[in-house]
């Protein structure tokens, strides 16, 4: 939260509110994906159970209503409202992101376009303290690096914590002992992983600046001093001298970008190991397998809606502290 602090510095009083009318679509659509998930339990259980159309009030009313001639029909209704729901949902979904992406890219414009225009406004002097191709790296690079790094991976970590959470509110809900147990082993493991690769990720952000300041400078000065360079034949040397820095920036953003996909593979080993635990626990503790089959569904299609949430939140935390 002090990091995002900083990167709100950088913006006005209206373009901050750009970003804080967000909150309430993030909002929605934690909630549009909730319905979702559930109504995905009512068809699972009509598919298990078809009687249960007679013991609803609202099912047998719509059977009814609608003249339906067998419960085959009926099944393949609801399931159609399922599909739609689904479909509105993952919509709003995509339309909320592309909103953030958009906000996020015009604050690019609008930071770098402040930028260049307190380096034009400087006096003369200060050009000669600063490198030219240090200044073209923050006005490119770095503006770049802080909007699409740090801004946009804080506002998609506080959309899927939303939604993770609504997920989980809606899971205690329905089975609070599965919830917290299911919950606690996928949030423990990407809280240990990211505690552990913390001080790691740091000391990578620190090597990726440096080497990438380093490697501009180093491009800069080639390409401005290319007449004495070809004079003195010395291509070799300044390639050579480029290398190193822009070596250690390659491998350094590819170690962070390895950590915060780790999990991933980790996780959905667990999660999906997990509906065989359901299975296992129905048979153990409740000595029955009447309700297996909609409570599988929904951890099933719970976890495709909840591992790429953690994994957004996991991924942007990494990208938090790089950066």
């Amino acid at each position: 939260m002090n990091i995002l602090r900083q990167v709100l510095a950088l913006f006005t009083k209206r373009e901050r509110r750009q970003l804080y009318w967000l909150l309430p679509a993030i909002i929605l659509m934690a909630l549009v994906e909730v319905v979702g998930i559930a109504s995905i339990i009512p068809f699972l259980d009509l598919l298990s159970r078809p009687e249960a159309i007679a013991e609803s009030a609202l099912l047998s009313g719509l059977y009814t209503r609608f003249g339906f001639a067998s419960e085959q029909r009926f099944l393949i209704f609801t399931g159609a409202g399922v599909l739609a729901v689904l479909f509105l949902s993952n919509a709003f979904t995509m339309l909320v992101t592309w909103t953030m992406l958009r906000v996020a890219w015009r604050r690019n414009y609008t930071v770098s376009r402040r930028l260049l225009a307190s380096y034009l406004y400087r006096p003369y002097e200060f050009y000669l303290n600063h490198n030219t191709s240090e200044l073209a790296a923050s006005l490119f690079g770095e503006v770049q690096q802080v909007i699409m790094h740090l801004l946009l991976p804080g506002m998609k970590m506080i959309a899927r914590l939303v939604v993770a959470v609504f997920i989980l509110a809606f899971l205690l809900f329905y089975d609070p002992l599965l919830s917290l147990i299911t919950f606690a082993l996928l949030g423990s493991t990407y809280a240990g992983i990211f505690l552990f690769v913390k001080q790691r990720l740091r000391r990578l952000g620190h090597k990726r600046v440096t080497s990438q300041r380093r490697a501009y400078k180093l491009a800069g000065e080639s390409l401005t001093g290319i007449k004495d360079i070809k004079l003195l034949h010395k291509e070799a040397a300044f390639i050579k001298r480029f290398s190193g820095p822009a070596e250690v920036y390659a491998d350094s953003t590819a170690t962070y970008q390895i950590i915060a996909n780790i999990p991933r593979y980790a996780l959905e080993v667990i999660a999906f190991g997990g509906i065989l635990a359901i299975v296992i626990y129905y048979l153990a503790v409740k000595g029955s397998v009447e309700n297996v089959l909609p409570m599988m569904g929904l951890y099933a299609f719970a976890s495709y809606r909840l591992l790429p949430a953690l994994q957004s939140i996991f991924e942007a935390l990494t990208q938090l502290q790089v950066n």
